[in-house]
């Protein structure tokens, strides 16, 4: 069967990290924040445009572009990165808070992922960090 432009384009994305990440590890840094930065707005207008109505997408498409970020990490082996790893843990977040102000506010509440909370508590009782 026959590949299609997105699997192509993914398949090259998938090589070109893969080699980028062995060769020089801080320009892939700097890459995997570039795509971080775009994924997040990718899920802002997701959500903008399901706020509007002016969406076909159903409203699980803002974490469709959770999915591919995680597909890109694993596919090319970034996922062990601890800073790959809180980057896709933050998107998440990102899409979950998105989703909330689209459907209900009352389903998340939180304006920090449950890292940040968890560390300022440790920071407050003195406990480590």
């Amino acid at each position: 069967m026959a590949k299609n432009a997105s699997e192509r384009r993914f398949g090259k994305r998938v090589t070109a990290l893969r080699e980028v990440r062995s060769q020089c590890p801080t320009r892939f840094r700097l890459i995997w924040s570039s795509l971080f930065k775009g994924w997040v707005d990718e899920i802002h207008f997701r959500a903008s445009a399901q706020r509007r109505d002016s969406s076909d997408d159903p409203i699980p498409a803002i974490f469709g572009v959770l999915e591919t970020a995680q597909r890109l990490a694993k596919a090319s082996g970034a996922d062990v990165d601890p800073e790959v790893t809180d980057s896709l843990r933050h998107l998440e977040h990102i899409a979950a808070k998105a989703t909330a102000s689209v459907t209900d506010k009352k389903l998340y509440r939180f304006e920090n992922d449950c890292t940040a909370r968890l560390r300022e508590t440790f920071v407050k009782n003195r406990v480590r960090d």
